[in-house]
């Protein structure tokens, strides 16, 4: 008896350019491409069943936390629908689209995997990007996209992202800071899976499932940033909260200097959660002026904040549950 094909849904917020050429069907503009896009990358029919479904185009504005909830809701009432799910996206904002939804898909049980192209949709023929497109080939998405569909038909059941051959927790990961068909990376144990000639999925990606699949789309976008250096003047935080933000986050490149700033000029009584998100793993977070953040990347540190503050405006509550590991954001000790 023939094994049953796969069905992939997937969900298209730009990051579909194919190639550097000029041409009407290099990318997704609208919703009418997707079919023409398709029938240049014949080999994923073969793979599976492909279901596509339209949110933005590639010259359409940045998405933005609206879409990513749409994009949520799509993919949880499709739950039952699929057998996994790939996202094209913009590569820009790709980081904080995946960190969102893996806190909104609650004990995901199908794999989510998060792709897209590194080349932008109005290239410039310059002779730098000749240079560039010369030395790297393949960043456009077609092998991206060939190895997401790979992971969602077997890969780990979680929110992840897909560059060149490795698979990556996606609320872990981070830019890389040179140009590589890997443009993402992680800790060692959230690198998931690499691909060469078959997919070696990692033993830290055969987690246990916990509970029944829960979609928790609730955000609150009015979250502010600050970045704080040795020299900064607290009355630029005072300015920020005369704002009345539901959160702020600081960056602080001097630790220390920040933490001893804020205890001297903020009220104890302060309703706003303050965290200041470092680098610096050796922190004193016992304090009723602010949580320090230091096992997190920005970014989740950033979308998860604002997700608990669509949960919740208590303020233990939301301090309980940035130390919680909901959707395993937390750094392992040692990385």
């Amino acid at each position: 008896m023939p094994t049953p094909r796969k069905k992939i849904g997937l969900v298209i917020l730009g990051g579909t350019v194919l190639s550097e050429e000029s041409s009407d069907k290099n990318a997704v503009i609208t919703k009418n491409d997707i079919k023409p896009w398709l029938s240049r990358m014949p080999e994923i029919n073969i793979m599976a069943d492909i279901e596509p479904v339209f949110i933005l185009g590639e010259k359409d504005k940045e998405p933005g936390l609206n879409h990513w909830i749409k994009m949520g809701k799509i993919i949880a009432d499709k739950m039952d629908e699929y057998d996994g799910f790939v996202v094209t996206h913009h590569v820009h904002s790709l980081l904080q689209a995946s960190c969102a939804l893996s806190f909104m898909l609650g004990n995901l049980s199908k794999p989510v995997v998060f792709t897209g192209s590194q080349i932008p949709p109005n290239l410039s023929k310059t002779r730098t990007t000749r240079k560039i497109l010369k030395k790297y080939k393949g960043l456009g998405i077609k092998a991206n996209l060939i190895n997401a569909l790979q992971i969602a038909i077997q890969g780990p059941s979680e929110v992840s992202i897909m560059f060149g051959n490795k698979l990556v927790r996606a609320n872990q990961a981070h830019v890389t800071k040179s140009l590589s068909l890997n443009l993402f990376n992680a800790p060692t144990r959230a690198v998931l899976a690499t691909i060469d000639f078959g997919i070696k999925i990692s033993e830290s990606a055969r987690q246990i499932k916990r509970g029944a699949f829960k979609f928790k789309g609730l955000f609150d976008d009015n979250v502010s940033l600050a970045n704080f250096y040795a020299d900064q003047n607290i009355e630029f935080l005072k300015w920020v909260l005369e704002k009345k933000p539901s959160g702020v986050i600081i960056q602080s490149h001097d630790l220390d200097t920040t933490a001893e700033l804020l205890k001297k000029s903020l009220p104890k009584n302060l309703s706003t959660p303050i965290l200041i998100h470092t680098d610096t793993p050796f922190s004193d977070n016992d304090n009723s002026y602010f949580q320090i953040i230091s096992n997190m990347t920005f970014e989740a540190t950033l979308l998860k904040l604002k997700w608990v503050l669509g949960q919740t405006k208590n303020r233990k509550q939301i301090a309980n549950l940035m130390r919680e590991n909901v959707a395993l954001e937390l750094f392992e000790e040692g990385e």
